[in-house]
């Protein structure tokens, strides 16, 4: 019947392919009633085999650079994100970096304190040698006003919700995010850049080794080897029917 069930089975039958597992190298034979109807299918395989090997580099090429461009377009997305919402904090918090600003005042606060006990000493050295000298007033209001600035200082880094310190964790998380967001896009720019040198270069490829050629003599039918077998199969069906009938024969004596 003509319909692709038996066209599917005549080439089964016209066509084996058997793939060495050691060097992964397949030879393709092809049998036809005419040799150069063999080769001609032959080279008809090959080109429809090279052709489906590159639809499938295109297809493979092309989903590696959707999937890198997607994951770098969402990298730069949330590093976007990120830095809005860091330009927020500081514009909120009125403060650039909380760290730094942190570091100077702690400073500040041990000049500070360095600077009161030495104004004290000097105080309780005045007050020692001269109860009443005019400078003790002047040191002791000068001694006030730098435990205030002190006091003020102290309580702007470990203080209530405005204090720096608050303002510091949350810095610090922001910052936290953006180092992680920012290597995940050096990461994602270098799968990107990685997919376009492999969409470059093929992954898969044919390689006819031996390109098809027609035999010296055909191998198929095998003449002298299908007389044989027709002569001995008729042998045996004669021998067969010639003992049925010397059978029949006998009975009917």
């Amino acid at each position: 019947p003509d319909n692709e069930e038996s066209l599917y089975h005549a080439f089964q039958r016209m066509v084996t392919i058997d793939t060495a597992e050691e060097s992964g190298i397949s030879v393709m034979t092809v049998e036809a009633v005419r040799a150069d109807d063999a080769v001609r299918l032959a080279h008809a395989l090959l080109s429809k085999a090279e052709a489906f090997v590159n639809r499938m580099n295109i297809r493979a090429n092309r989903d590696a650079l959707a999937f890198a461009e997607q994951m770098e377009v969402e990298a730069k997305t949330r590093m976007i994100d990120v830095e809005n919402r860091l330009a927020e904090f500081r514009n909120r918090e009125k403060v650039v970096d909380p760290g730094k600003e942190t570091t100077e005042t702690f400073a500040a606060i041990t000049k500070l304190q360095t600077e009161i006990s030495r104004l004290e000493a000097a105080l309780a050295q005045q007050r020692a040698m001269a109860p009443e000298s005019p400078a003790i007033p002047s040191l002791r209001e000068k001694i006030a006003s730098m435990k205030a600035e002190f006091d003020a200082r102290q309580s702007t880094i470990v203080g209530g919700m405005g204090s720096m310190a608050s303002k510091l964790q949350g810095y610090e998380m922001l910052m936290i995010e953006r180092d992680l967001v920012t290597r995940a896009v050096g990461a994602a720019t270098s799968e990107l850049e990685k997919a376009r040198q492999e969409a470059a270069s093929q992954r898969i490829y044919l390689q006819t080794v031996v390109e098809p050629n027609q035999p010296d003599q055909p191998l198929l039918p095998r003449r002298l080897l299908n007389i044989l077998l027709v002569a001995v199969v008729s042998g045996m069906v004669l021998k067969i029917v010639t003992t049925i009938i010397d059978g029949i024969a006998d009975h009917g004596r």
